[in-house]
């Protein structure tokens, strides 16, 4: 099995990027793998 993965997404906000991350994470999880995630923000001044 794979030892350790690291993967980065990024993108507009609105663009589904939260979306993809939970897809990618439950499908690892139901594969067999222990996750860790976070989301991080930038701030936006407008």
């Amino acid at each position: 099995m794979l030892e350790q993965l690291s993967w980065k997404i990024g993108g507009q906000q609105g663009d589904g990027i939260e979306s993809a991350g939970a897809i990618f994470a439950t499908t690892l999880n139901r594969l067999g793998y222990y996750l860790y995630g976070y989301r991080q923000f930038s701030s936006r001044i407008r």
